[in-house]
């Protein structure tokens, strides 16, 4: 950016505190949310464009697909999501429709924000 600054997607307030933020895996936590959900009728899906481009260009375009057709995703490209009050990107939010026999398991994170 000019002046030597940050160029950002978003807005930021004066004053405000910035960290960056390194994923351990970009898939990795994605598949073991939704493994862990049980038996899904429908996942409608909230996916930030950003996210979906970094995907793309670190070659992991059809595992994320994959993962998606595996767990019934649905839905559509967003720009990120607000959060508390702040704009985030490269997130990704399902609204996770269960079969009523589903048993999610616990540790998966569900009624949390996924991964």
């Amino acid at each position: 950016a000019p002046g030597g600054g940050l160029a950002m997607m978003s807005s930021v307030e004066p004053g405000t505190a910035m960290t960056i933020g390194r994923p351990a895996s970009l898939t990795g936590g994605l598949e073991a949310r939704m493994s862990g959900l049980g038996r899904i009728a429908l996942i409608l899906g909230f996916d930030c464009i950003l996210r979906r481009i970094a995907l793309e260009q670190a070659g992991l375009g059809e595992t994320v697909a994959r993962i998606y057709r595996d767990h019934r995703v649905a839905g559509f490209n967003t720009y990120g999501e607000q959060h508390g009050g702040l704009h985030v990107n490269q997130t990704f939010v399902g609204l996770a429709f269960l079969e009523p026999d589903a048993k999610p398991d616990p540790r998966s994170g569900r009624g949390h924000a996924a991964t």
